[in-house]
This record gives C-alpha cells, structure tokens and sequence, in this order.
C-alpha cells in the first residue's frame, strides 16, 4: 500500500529516512505521484545505494 503524505518534502524525507530498508525488503524503486495520481518522479533505490 502506498505511503501518503501531506507535502513532497515529507514524502522526501521519507525515502531519505526509509529507503535502505526498502531496498532491503525488496523495493527497487518509488515513485513520487501528486494528488491526482499524476508521478512526478521515478527514483531507483539501487542506483542510490551504488551513488
């Protein structure tokens, strides 16, 4: 189920905060979708844990 969060910034911070342990549960990437279900970004997990 995906998280929902008041404002990009704490959606941010979030995957900041989570994104080693959803990498490790398995979760390659997130997407950053707005209200309307419209994503604004992909970002994949692997390619921030070999940055």
């Amino acid at each position: 189920m995906p998280e929902e969060f008041t404002t990009q910034g704490d959606a941010e911070s979030w995957i900041g905060e989570y994104w080693k342990d959803l990498l490790e549960g398995g979760t390659e990437q997130v997407k950053l979708s707005d209200d309307s279900g419209t994503e604004l970004y992909t970002m994949s997990l692997r390619s921030a844990l070999e940055a």
